[in-house]
């Protein structure tokens, strides 16, 4: 393996550690069924086919072993080499979304979609703002870090709510997991503070200035182009996946500087531009290529990472693999003794296969830790040789569709016939890797009518069809009397279902002797008062609010004669009323007054005579909730209005 680590750094390398199986341990309930066949096909035997020249070739696959170049970690200060970067609201990556740009259908979602929700968001910043820089001219600057070195970094994107240890492995698993960004170089730049932190990424020097970087995406993408219509025109998956791994094997071989460590080494030799752009590369160019390929394709394919090597997981009629381009890509020694350019003996292989070479080319294929619990079962073989590339197996049993239950505002699924569960919860189609999803680990909540899509899937089985559930939460939505009584004495809470988004619906009027009901509130004390068309949202308690019985002396605020034979009166709101009295005479002792009940501070009186004189008074009321009696407060000063 090659390490570019320096020595201040080692310490970081912590930070690449291993994450705990249980952290992402796959849903197991009721898969019996499925087990027993894995174990059934795992009984088998799957030895790799070492044929004629096996030492030769065992001495030209160790050459091949140490391509993969391990990140380099630099700790840095917060904000020290470049700006936050920050989302605008167009560039919003949508977290169900299968594809946001065309660019976006040469990813993996496999990782991504077994990451949790604030994983997810940290990989959809860093996706957005590389996609910006893979579409845009931006030129990016130099900087020199704290140790004196010239990189050229991304804005930093901040993470939350995880340690330092998984947004790094995070951002590289993002990183592997897009080979369109084959403008990121291997130095990753970070800093944590307590829960958080920033991660930036950097790009190769050539690929920094934005006119430069859009002419190379224009070559890549010209050999994209010219590739991908010999590999859509083959008729099945498995003849798509060879020619595009002949294809990369045939264009490419082994980077000769790495192997002699020469200054001659291929600067883009991690990257899938090796591939298309240049004539050499290592395990990783092919593997990335290869995943480019793939995905493009509509097959599911994504990396795997050794301590010193990089190869493929690969989906072929719903059932995983191992493929390795690098050790399949025959040297001129190699091809002059099968004649042929192009091996096969690493291609759609089980892990138990790999598992069987000598131990220096196991520990090649030996998975780092930071892919424990993610990678699927390998557990099929095509039994490729060197000169044939073998057969895939067919699924017989398609699974059957998962269940969801939707419980208030809670979701549950269920896989009746076993596998793990794949979902969305905005009207896309789920699916293991090709669109963006969810992987179910547990009961959710939801907060508004959501559209679910859910999908089981297991190795070695046909993916379930797509079973679609619109939710609409229901919520509790409970009455407290708070002092007081509803109905019964005995009764002072009450409760009632309803949807989202109905309205509460009639409101019941508790009772509390010597007390005036004021209405119904979202806080016991102080809130916001609610109607019987209050919308519901959520599961909530509303609380009844009183005023002890003690009228008041009311006051008028305006008495006018807006229009002919008319009078409008306005009182200042006494809270703890429950009504209001209005008086008015043509006498100034209030002799022969009418008057008139109000429920609300304003009053309009009509059907008074034409150019006359009123004498205006008001008082208020305090309903006993109770016994139902009045009790009135003093009446107001006297107003007097001339009647238009």
């Amino acid at each position: 393996m090659r390490k570019s680590l320096i020595a201040a750094v080692m310490a970081g390398v912590i930070l690449f550690g291993s994450i705990p199986e249980s952290t992402f341990a796959e849903t197991t309930a009721a898969e019996g069924e499925i087990v027993s066949i894995q174990e059934s096909y795992e009984a088998t035997d799957h030895s790799i086919d070492d044929t004629a020249g096996t030492d030769a070739f065992t001495e030209e696959l160790l050459k091949k072993a140490g391509g993969f170049i391990q990140p380099e970690y630099h700790e840095a200060e917060y904000g020290s080499l470049s700006e936050i970067y920050e989302e605008d609201e167009d560039d919003l990556t949508k977290g169900s979304a299968v594809y946001q740009h065309p660019w976006d259908s040469y990813s993996s979602n496999y990782y991504y979609n077994q990451l949790n929700s604030n994983e997810k968001t940290f990989w959809d910043q860093l996706d957005s703002m590389c996609l910006g820089y893979l579409t845009g001219t931006d030129t990016i600057s130099s900087t020199q870090d704290k140790d004196g070195k010239t990189v050229y970094p991304t804005k930093s994107v901040i993470f939350s709510n995880m340690s330092g240890t998984k947004a790094l492995n995070t951002a590289l698993m993002f990183k592997y997991s897009n080979p369109q960004y084959y403008f990121l170089d291997i130095s990753v730049y970070g800093s944590t503070m307590g829960t958080g932190g920033i991660i930036t990424l950097t790009v190769f020097p050539a690929f920094a200035n934005g006119t430069a970087r859009a002419a190379a995406t224009s070559r890549m993408q010209s050999v994209i182009d010219t590739w991908m219509p010999q590999i859509n025109a083959q008729p099945t998956e498995l003849l798509k996946e060879k020619k595009a791994h002949d294809l990369i094997c045939e264009k490419v071989s082994y980077d000769p500087g790495y192997d002699t460590k020469s200054d001659d080494m291929n600067e883009y030799n991690q990257v899938a531009y090796s591939v298309f752009c240049t004539d050499t590369t290592v395990c990783a160019g092919y593997s990335q290529a290869m995943q480019l390929l793939m995905n493009a394709a509509g097959i599911d394919c994504s990396i795997v990472t050794s301590g010193d090597h990089e190869w493929n997981i690969v989906r072929i009629q719903n059932i995983w693999y191992y493929t390795d381009l690098t050790w399949d890509d025959f040297s001129t020694e190699q091809a002059a003794i099968y004649g042929q350019g192009v091996g096969y003996k690493y291609f759609n292989r089980s892990n138990q296969a790999f598992m069987n070479d000598s131990a220096r080319l196991v520990r090649s294929h030996t998975p780092e830790s930071m892919w424990t619990g993610y990678l699927p079962e390998l557990v099929y073989d095509s039994g490729a040789t060197w000169t044939d590339a073998g057969t895939v197996s067919t699924p017989s049993v398609t699974l059957t569709a998962p269940q969801i239950v939707c419980n208030q505002d809670t979701i549950s699924m269920s896989a009746p016939s076993g596998g793990t569960i794949y979902y969305t919860t905005d009207g896309t189609n789920p699916s293991i890797a090709y669109s963006r999803a969810a992987k179910y680990t547990g009961a959710f909540t939801i907060t508004a009518p959501t559209t679910i899509k859910a999908v089981a899937v297991a190795n070695g089985y046909f993916d379930s069809t797509v079973t679609e559930v619109t939710a609409i939460p229901q919520y509790v939505v409970s009455f407290n009397a708070n002092g007081g009584y509803i109905g019964k004495k005995s009764v002072t809470n009450t409760s009632k279902t309803a949807a989202y988004g109905e309205s509460v619906g009639r409101l019941l009027s508790p009772k509390r002797k010597n007390y005036v009901f004021l209405g119904w509130y979202t806080k016991a004390s102080g809130g916001s008062r609610i109607s019987a068309a209050t919308p519901v949202s959520g599961s909530t308690v509303y609380y009844a609010h009183w005023a002890k019985i003690k009228p008041v002396k009311a006051s008028i605020s305006y008495a006018k004669s807006t229009a002919s034979k008319t009078m409008k009166v306005k009182i200042k709101k006494i809270s703890s009323a429950s009504g209001y009295v209005i008086r008015y005479s043509l006498n100034k002792n209030m002799k022969s007054a009418k008057k008139k009940t109000i429920s609300e501070t304003a009053g309009k009186i009509s059907k008074l005579k034409k150019k006359k004189t009123y004498y205006v008074q008001v008082r208020m009321y305090q309903k006993d909730s109770a016994t139902g009696k009045k009790k009135y407060g003093a009446w107001s000063k006297i107003k007097t209005v001339k009647i238009k």
